[in-house]
């Protein structure tokens, strides 16, 4: 793979030192140990091979500065599926997304080697009801937002089986990736990895599970660099009006997903006409029956075909704007005093100085007073309240290593009912695009939610002997206050 494409290009003696063997299931390709200093680009069209000499692997890299899209392991969440959640211990896991970070320059995520779905140990999602007192001393603080910080449109996005997927690139060389300081024993910042969505929320908060859940990973460094952080937001379908800032990220898997349907059909279309199973249209120029004029006919039919949906597709969206122009909510929020400062509550009208940053990092008004609490740069301008349960935990799909530091916000995100079945339905409109549009059933669609359409891993019990778990409200802190210069 890509090794194949690039050797013309290379010189002999390195690739013949080159022989990748694809992992079963994965995109991993190993190679003999070669004796360059740190790394090797490899370069072919728009595609970089990167060449780790140390650890010997080989990712595919594209120009955009993204991995390719990671392989899929097999596991789903019908209970009936064969690697349903009762026998996700017996998934393969190799080549798994997170054994690209072992023996990484900053982090090593070496743990991620063994499928432990069976451990309960730390296991996650769990039922968040408090058996610990909050020790925390602040908020998870974000640093002052920049203007070469990533945005919306830094992101790659993409539809999985199992979830609604967006990217931090690969590192800071086209943006400055997002981070968070977390409070109370970790003295180094985490490197925001990507953010996904799942329905219904997996983490129940108090015996109550909402509409879904937002989930932040982070990526730790220095002491941290073999454990991963997540920021949870839930999300509670129960609004009037749509949630802009989610509906950015909506719009973009939308135009994925219309994307992605279009060019099936494309292809689906030109192997009917190359195959002869589909009857040939009527030709514009029937006087005509040279081979020029069918070649001529055939071209404009494809065009015409290929053109029709993105026409539809455009008067549909110009629609969906105008109806969404006409009810969108302007911002009143107003500027406060220091003294309102001091006395915010964790509510959704008092995060309103650090959530009205958009997300293509344009400060607001700065607020009144000597201090002010910072506003959250992109995507933490999203959160609806600083307030959390925290614990240690899992992740929640194979291969479940415990190596998470879960901070899970104690309100939800309000979004309306038309964005929830906006995410369903891209939730199960997974197709595998690279094997001509095919799954195993050999309809197109490879969606591994459950027979519900959901992907929430079922709960998980608290091991009160290894888990810790506290809720910090405001009696335990309020918002940090900076000088204006640091907002």
């Amino acid at each position: 793979y890509g090794v194949r494409e690039c050797s013309p290009f290379l010189d002999h003696n390195i690739a013949t030192t080159i022989e990748p063997t694809m992992t079963k299931h994965s995109r991993l390709l190993r190679t003999p140990p070669l004796s360059f200093s740190s790394f090797l680009l490899l370069w072919s069209s728009s595609t970089f091979l990167l060449l780790e000499n140390q650890h010997r692997l080989l990712f595919v890299v594209e120009a955009t500065g993204y991995i390719q899209e990671p392989y899929h392991l097999p596991f789903g969440y019908s209970f009936d599926a064969v690697y349903g959640p009762p026998n996700w211990s017996q998934v393969d896991i190799t080549g798994n997304e997170w054994q690209s970070y072992i023996n990484h320059e900053f982090h090593h995520l070496d743990r991620t080697t063994k499928n432990i779905c069976h451990s309960k140990r730390r296991p996650s999602p769990i039922n968040l009801v408090a058996n610990q007192v909050c020790e925390d001393a602040h908020e998870i603080l974000t640093r002052k937002i920049r203007p070469d910080d990533c945005t919306l449109q830094n992101l790659q996005f993409s539809i999985t089986p199992h979830t609604l997927r967006a990217d931090f690139p690969w590192d800071d060389s086209t943006c400055t990736r997002p981070t968070v300081d977390l409070p109370n024993g970790y003295p180094f910042t985490w490197i925001a990895h990507h953010v996904e969505v799942h329905l219904r929320a997996e983490h129940v908060l108090d015996g109550r599970r909402y509409d879904g859940e937002l989930q932040m990973y982070h990526l730790g460094r220095e002491d941290q660099r073999r454990e991963l952080s997540v920021i949870s937001v839930m999300l509670d379908a129960s609004a009037q009006e749509d949630e802009p800032k989610l509906q950015e990220y909506i719009d973009q898997w939308e135009t994925l997903a219309h994307r992605i349907e279009q060019n099936c059909r494309d292809r689906q279309e030109q192997e009917q006409l190359k195959n002869g199973t589909r009857k040939v249209q009527e030709h514009l120029f029937t006087s005509s029956t040279s081979n020029t004029q069918q070649q001529h006919d055939f071209n404009l039919t494809s065009i015409l075909y290929k053109n029709q949906g993105h026409i539809t597709r455009a008067l549909d969206l110009d629609e969906y704007k105008y109806s969404r122009a006409a009810t969108e909510v302007q911002d009143t929020t107003g500027s406060l005093t220091t003294s309102n400062f001091e006395t915010a509550s964790s509510s959704t009208a008092a995060l309103s100085p650090s959530t009205t940053a958009s997300t293509t990092g344009t400060p607001p008004t700065s607020p009144v007073g000597p201090l002010a609490p910072r506003r959250k740069m992109f995507p933490y301008d999203i959160w609806p309240t600083i307030h959390f349960y925290r614990y240690r935990g899992s992740l929640t799909s194979p291969p479940c290593t415990e190596f998470v530091s879960w901070r899970v916000l104690d309100e939800p995100l309000r979004i309306s009912r038309r964005q929830y079945k906006a995410l369903a339905r891209l939730l199960t409109s997974y197709i595998n695009e690279e094997d001509d549009c095919h799954n195993g059933s050999g309809k197109g669609r490879g969606a591994a939610t459950s027979s519900t359409g959901e992907t929430y891993r079922p709960l998980q019990e608290l091991n009160k002997e290894y888990q810790n778990l506290t809720h910090c409200t405001e009696e335990d802190f309020t918002f940090r206050m900076y000088p204006p210069d640091q907002v």
